[in-house]
């Protein structure tokens, strides 16, 4: 963990560690569906994981016939709207691999649908996923900074 770098960002990576903290589980939206107002084409909008969770609208109509419609005006579907199960866990490096005098570090793991629940604090996991990052709570007048982040694939 404590040499993971932001070379390492979207790339798949396993890492050892011990769970300090397991949050609860919670429901994240996965997909929203959207149709143009214009030409009725109907087309899904994907959270950004990384930006809050925020769902960002395309500028124009994403249709592709006739060159498209470029209305930016869409309305929601009712129902469309698809969830995931969610949970974050922290994990910390092993004390025992440190050298005397280190501090352990840790690392937020995102864990979704089938992966939750199955590790509480104090297990010894190895995960595999990919590291990506988010951004910083919004505070006026405060330097934006990205938060390192795991968003796991596999947990043993």
């Amino acid at each position: 963990i404590g040499k993971v770098r932001v070379k390492h960002r979207g790339i798949l990576l396993t890492l050892k560690g011990t769970v300090i903290r397991s949050g609860g589980v919670k429901m994240i939206e996965g997909e929203r569906e959207y149709q143009c107002r214009k030409c009725n084409h109907r087309f899904p909008c994907y959270p950004e994981l990384e930006a809050g969770n925020r769902i960002t609208l395309p500028a124009s109509c994403p249709s592709m016939r006739s060159k498209g419609c470029q209305s930016a005006s869409f309305q929601l579907i009712g129902d469309s709207i698809t969830c995931h199960d969610y949970q974050e866990i922290k994990i910390q490096e092993s004390v025992q691999l440190l050298d005397v005098g280190s501090i352990p570090r840790s690392m937020p793991v995102i864990l979704m649908d089938d992966l939750v629940d199955l590790v509480k604090a104090g297990d010894d996991v190895i995960v595999t996923g990919i590291l990506s990052a988010k951004w910083s709570s919004d505070v006026k007048d405060v330097r934006c900074n990205l938060d390192p982040m795991f968003i796991a694939n596999y947990v043993r």
